[in-house]
């Protein structure tokens, strides 16, 4: 079994600004789009909801991806107490400093925005812990788009000894065989079956199948994440990967066009319709040939390590944290501008873009207390 070289990967870390980029035009869709959020439009528009299905297809599983890829190279320098002491730093602080701060901001301007609250966000403050969010309350203990960490804790947790097995000897041979198998042609799209039979199985409506963390049921993210671990253990499994690059482009962008005009014909099917099982499956598969694409094609294009990529890097975990908070603050005054649609979008994104880059290069970036709150580690020197 071959490993990839033990220096840090820029093509992973481009994949990972990849997906944040990816999540970031996502949530400025949702302004848009015929779905609750936050903060609305007064007039909506239906194709940003075709846009919110598609982005959605690969938004979260790409960095569920890249994270199971992460944890591959962590392992080979930590070992299992120190694997959990460093996601303990990287994601739950950040997310339990989130929840107490910057969500409260949230949840003050949704209940603004839809007049179930009138004063200032210090008056608001108290009521924050005034119940549940989502059953009646303000408390948002999930986190609202921080979900993701704590979500990618848990599976670190949960995944850790099937991963320590997979580093045993008996487990290498076994993941030699598994790999050995991928790497022949047309065998990593086999691994669209589970994702699909998930997808079929699980009620939408119901817990287990709830789909409002990131447009997947949290019971479909484990198996993203254990994927990345698999894809980076053999570096023949990536070669077969990069090249079939063209041949994953090309089914792509297949099954997107037939997906769209399924949804063009009748939206997103239920659960109880006769298309439910079709429309998802073809969401599953499109969401991991989109996956392989992107994988191949920057894997193959994208290795140069760069002193930008170097700073986004740097800046993308604290972009994450804060970037949904500024884009709903940033919606919330402008989205009631007497100006076209259209420019409303730019100037959110703008506005988003701007000042949540902002507060990471002067608030976040030079001070230690500060990095460490938002996930990073202290400076170096």
């Amino acid at each position: 079994m071959t490993a990839p070289p033990t220096n840090r990967r820029s093509d992973l870390d481009w994949l990972r600004i990849f997906g944040v980029g990816v999540v970031f035009f996502y949530h400025l869709a949702r302004v848009f789009d015929p779905y609750w959020w936050h903060v609305k439009k007064d007039s909506l528009y239906p194709l940003a909801g075709l846009a919110r299905l598609l982005i959605g297809e690969s938004m979260m599983p790409l960095l569920f991806l890249v994270s199971g890829a992460a944890a591959f190279y962590s392992l080979r320098s930590r070992d299992a107490r120190a694997f959990v002491t460093d996601r303990t730093a990287r994601l739950l602080v950040p997310f339990l400093v989130g929840v107490f701060t910057h969500i409260a901001v949230q949840v003050y301007l949704e209940r603004l925005s839809f007049g179930q609250f009138s004063g200032s966000f210090l008056a608001f403050y108290p009521h924050y812990l005034d119940g549940i969010y989502g059953f009646g309350g303000n408390f948002a203990w999930m986190g609202l788009h921080l979900w993701f960490l704590p979500a990618l804790f848990a599976y670190s947790l949960i995944c850790l000894p099937l991963f320590l097995w997979l580093k045993s000897e008996r487990g290498g041979r076994a993941l030699g065989r598994l790999t050995a198998f991928l790497a022949t042609p047309g065998a990593i799209y086999s691994f669209a079956l589970p994702v699909m039979l998930a997808l079929i199985v699980l009620d939408p409506m119901g817990l287990p199948g709830n789909r409002d963390a990131g447009g997947w049921s949290v019971l479909v993210y484990p198996v993203f994440f254990i994927y990345g671990f698999l894809v980076v253990s053999d570096g023949g499994l990536e070669e077969r990967i990069r090249h079939d690059r063209r041949w994953s482009l090309a089914l792509a962008v297949l099954l997107s066009a037939v997906l769209t005009m399924l949804w063009l014909r009748g939206g997103e099917p239920q659960y109880a319709d006769k298309s439910f099982a079709v429309f998802t499956a073809l969401y599953g598969l499109n969401a991991w040939v989109w996956l392989l694409t992107l994988w191949g094609y920057v894997t193959h294009d994208l290795t140069m390590s760069t002193p930008f990529l170097r700073y986004v890097n740097d800046a993308m975990l604290p972009f994450y944290i804060l970037h949904q908070t500024v884009m709903v603050a940033a919606a919330y005054y402008i989205v009631r501008w007497p100006v076209a649609d259209a420019l409303k979008l730019l100037l959110i994104a703008l506005a988003a873009f701007a000042a949540t880059l902002a507060i990471y290069h002067l608030a976040i970036r030079p001070f230690d207390p500060m990095r460490v709150l938002f996930g990073l580690r202290p400076r170096r020197g």
